[in-house]
């Protein structure tokens, strides 16, 4: 299964023929495209801040590291500013001060040229609204641009970790349990044994998720994941955005390692 399901809680949606990216500080940005719907598994990386250059690096530097989401309102001249999508925008942000902060960019602006270049924003409908969550990941591409559709973009910190492993060319261990589930400590005797490997340890990353918590459902469903499960799932998620196993109940490292072996053309 691949993971295309931040449709709702985790995807960069600019539009059918934009470019969608991952956000995690640190490295050069890798695109992918969707081939269709409205949202695709984005696997890339974070521009990096650079002094007196663009408004928009420096602004989602300075919200997610004190913690919160940072939503950027891209849009093309000032005409645009004075449409429904930005009036939804401000009142939005308004309303979630306390957890996120906006700022409007635009395109055209010589200085923010570079992030332009960097998510395809030329040939992005605009406007459009890219939010970041606290640790940096881009989480979703907002076109739909009014207060449902912006409240529905805040990502989970679970959800958020995934993304960023992801992002880092990591693949996640996504172990699914909680209270309500059996086999927990059992299930996770694989993950931990593989993370503590030196030879997986640098490229795997173990998170783990309550299925039952709230937001969590959404993204989760799109997984396979029901949160009615009465056992503990352990999911391997590779790089390229693949579910490569789903495992029920107790694991091993070996079964892990099976899982991460690459598999022949069918």
């Amino acid at each position: 299964m691949n993971i295309r399901w931040f449709a709702v809680v985790a995807v960069v949606v600019l539009a059918a023929a934009a470019a969608v990216f991952v956000v995690s500080r640190g490295a050069d940005p890798v695109p992918t495209r969707p081939d269709s719907g409205r949202s695709t598994t984005p696997v890339a990386s974070s521009p990096r801040a650079v002094p007196g250059a663009s408004r928009a690096v420096a602004f989602v530097e300075r919200v997610t590291r004190a913690g919160r989401h940072a939503f950027v309102f891209f849009h093309r001249g000032q005409a645009q500013l004075a449409g429904e999508p930005h009036t939804a925008f401000l009142a939005t942000m308004q309303k979630v001060s306390d957890r996120a902060e906006g700022l409007p960019v635009d395109v055209t602006d010589p200085s923010e040229a570079e992030i332009v270049r960097r998510y395809d924003l030329e040939r992005t409908p605009l406007p459009a609204v890219l939010v970041f969550a606290p640790n940096g990941v881009l989480v979703r591409g907002v076109v739909e641009i009014d207060e449902p559709h912006l409240l529905a973009a805040f990502a989970t910190p679970a959800m958020a970790s995934c993304m960023k492993a992801l992002s880092l060319g990591r693949t996640v261990v996504l172990g699914v349990q909680g209270a309500a589930t059996a086999a927990n400590e059992a299930a996770l005797l694989g993950p931990r044994a593989l993370v503590a490997d030196p030879a997986y340890a640098a490229r795997t990353e173990l998170v783990v998720v309550d299925p039952r918590a709230e937001g969590e459902a959404a993204w989760l469903a799109g997984l396979g994941v029901q949160p009615t499960s009465d056992d503990a799932l352990t999911l391997v998620i590779t790089p390229a955005g693949s579910v490569a196993a789903t495992l029920v109940g107790a694991t091993t490292k070996e079964q892990l390692i099976e899982a991460l072996q690459p598999k022949a053309p069918s």
